[in-house]
């Protein structure tokens, strides 16, 4: 049976997420790129939330 989640879990569950974004959008350029990430997909992601 799928899990449902009230209103203000996702609420809270994309807050988390969109903070964790927001911090990793402030990291050294090198490191994201060690990490696999690119500053341009970060950004777009931030701009647009879930909709990617």
């Amino acid at each position: 049976m799928p899990v449902t989640h009230t209103l203000s879990q996702r609420i809270h569950a994309w807050w988390r997420y969109r903070r964790a974004l927001m911090r990793l959008e402030a990291v050294d350029d090198r490191l994201l790129e060690d990490m696999g990430i690119e500053r341009d997909a970060l950004r777009r992601r931030l701009k647009n939330g879930f909709e990617d």
